[in-house]
């Protein structure tokens, strides 16, 4: 009908074609009203259940996280999973390891810049032994919903159990403050490949790096809650 249209020009054969075009997207928009309708009813039977739906929501999940390509210090581009995993090691190593310091040099820079001193009662209250109290309270603040560390224990396992647990989790924090050094697994974090919204998804910067277990971001949260 369009060939006809451009051939002869004919009012009569664009009336038509004008009415077949009008019948063609009705049938369009039908076509759409019964696809949503379908995914609706899809997502709501079969939504919550561990079934194909969620099998296929997970997959695509993790394909849009993957990592391909990621750029190498020369500039270049590799998409080889081996020197991507080697750029991500050197990238969080770098990023987070420490300069060491000599004390000496610490001590002569505090002694160069004005401090203001702790009056002696706040110090005293800021000293004390943290109590299960404070602790409850801080787990009662953690946030739900986000992913656990590297022992897989999230908020919601603290909140559930965290009046059998501050007790233990005082003691353990009480030890820390007193010059012992934490166990490994506190200090034990996990590089999760999320891309950060509006980044170059082929630079290691930019992807959230850091993951560390509730029982330490309690520990980092009672005592600057004082």
């Amino acid at each position: 009908m369009e060939a006809a249209h451009s051939r002869t020009g004919s009012l009569a054969v664009r009336r038509r074609l004008t009415a077949l075009r009008k019948q063609l997207r009705a049938l369009d928009g039908d076509r759409a009203d019964n696809a949503l309708l379908w995914t609706k009813q899809t997502f709501y039977v079969g939504g919550d259940k561990a079934g194909r739906l969620l099998v296929h929501r997970l997959r695509m999940q993790a394909t849009s996280r993957r990592v391909t390509e990621v750029h190498l210090p020369d500039g270049t581009l590799t998409s080889q999973k081996a020197l991507i995993l080697q750029q991500f090691k050197r990238f969080y190593s770098e990023l987070y390891s420490t300069e060491e310091l000599e004390s000496q040099d610490i001590e002569d820079y505090l002694d160069f810049i004005p401090l203001s001193q702790i009056p002696p009662a706040e110090s005293a209250i800021l000293e004390k032994f943290v109590t299960p109290r404070e602790v409850l309270e801080t787990i009662h603040c953690l946030q739900t919903g986000k992913a656990p560390g590297a022992d897989g224990f999230g908020a919601e396992f603290y909140k559930a159990v965290g009046a059998q647990l501050a007790p233990v989790l005082a003691r353990l924090y009480n030890v820390l403050t007193r010059s012992h050094p934490p166990p490994p697994t506190m200090q034990l974090g996990m590089v999760i490949v999320i891309p950060k919204p509006r980044k170059d998804p082929q630079l290691c910067s930019s992807y959230r790096p850091l993951l560390l277990n509730v029982d330490t971001q309690i520990f980092t949260v009672s005592w600057p809650a004082r």
